[in-house]
């Protein structure tokens, strides 16, 4: 994907400051899939960040499928509160790493049984 400053903040419209990991680290510090960004702007950044501190409060910070399906959702939902009357533009490469992503999370799904 580009520099962030290429694109928008996908809340407020304007020049993104930053990339956002949209699932965030593991346990160990290793980002759980390094392609999937969001251009945000720093202050949307922050507050994503902010709601992943409920993760370890909620008990979501074990398995790294829960985590992008909880991490991803949160985001999904933040976008569609804030953007209630319009609409939501993403770059099309976030939309293809959230595809990828969540083939990845039926995959591992799939091999854990019924």
């Amino acid at each position: 994907m580009k520099p962030a400053r290429e694109h928008c903040c996908v809340f407020t419209g304007r020049p993104a400051d930053e990339l956002h990991h949209a699932c965030g680290r593991d346990p160990l510090g290793h980002y759980l899939d390094p392609h999937l960004v969001i251009p945000l702007s720093r202050r949307q950044h922050v507050l994503e960040h902010q709601g992943w501190g409920a993760d370890v409060a909620d008990g979501i910070s074990g398995h790294p499928n829960v985590l992008r399906l909880g991490r991803m959702g949160r985001l999904l939902v933040r976008l569609g509160e804030f953007h209630v009357d319009g609409e939501v533009v993403l770059p099309a490469e976030t939309v293809r790493q959230i595809g990828l992503t969540l083939n990845r999370i039926a995959h591992d799904l799939k091999g854990m049984g019924p």
